[in-house]
């Protein structure tokens, strides 16, 4: 069996360094995308400035590297913006070239989001395992067992993850109600707001050592369908 390494390993205060410094980094990178869309957005979709700043506060306040899978998610599902027909529910999206880029132009802005979300995704594969291998699963046998270096919250993260969720939701039926006043808008966008949150946490949860996998999923699965059905209400109402 590999011998568990120590607390006091030079190469485990690295990791716990460059993962401080990577969440700082993203947290530039989602703060700044986040004003860009309010400012873009603030007299009709505000709420789709939510989601990235609130990732960009949860990095540059918690270490936690559950929140990389929340960044990379966000930048997956910001390729949305590049339809059409999505951002007129959505709104403008600061970032995607305008039409006299070119395709060409347009592909190029696309890949970086892809570059993006694969970049977040294998920092959050890489540094979950600072929350300390002896519960993950998957690993492989002969590596060496890690403590664990950051507290884990994310049986927290997926309690929030299922609560987003269910806001989520109701904010989509609340919008059908109140559909052909002005707040209707609104309530759909605070609807895709929490979906994206409640995706995100509950991606960062399911795929690190916790005890509240199930919690995790639901949020993941709630989000979801809160997201699709505000995404489809949007086209309608």
């Amino acid at each position: 069996m590999p011998k568990p390494l120590s607390l006091e390993s030079p190469n485990l205060k690295e990791a716990l360094t460059r993962l401080t410094r990577t969440l700082r980094v993203w947290a530039v990178l989602q703060g700044t995308t986040g004003l860009l869309t309010l400012y873009t957005n603030s007299n009709d979709h505000p709420f789709e400035a939510v989601p990235w700043l609130v990732a960009a506060a949860l990095t540059v306040t918690g270490r936690q590297p559950a929140y990389l899978a929340l960044v990379a998610f966000q930048w997956g599902i910001s390729l949305a913006s590049f339809l059409p027909g999505v951002r007129t529910v959505f709104g403008a999206d600061p970032l995607v070239a305008p039409p006299d880029v070119g395709p060409v132009g347009i592909a190029g802005l696309a890949l970086v989001r892809v570059l993006f979300l694969v970049t977040a995704w294998n920092q959050f594969m890489l540094y979950r395992l600072l929350y300390g291998t002896e519960n993950a699963s998957g690993l492989d046998p002969k590596m060496a067992s890690i403590p664990e270096i950051v507290p884990n919250h994310t049986d927290t993260i997926a309690l929030i993850a299922r609560a987003l969720g269910g806001i989520g939701l109701i904010a989509t039926a609340a919008a059908v109600f109140l559909s052909g006043t002005g707040i209707s808008g609104l309530t759909l966008g605070l609807a895709r707001a929490s979906a994206i949150l409640a995706i995100g946490l509950g991606l960062g949860a399911a795929f690190s050592p916790t005890r509240r996998r199930g919690t995790a999923l639901t949020g993941i699965g709630t989000g979801a369908a809160g997201f699709l059905l505000s995404l489809a209400l949007g086209r309608v109402l």
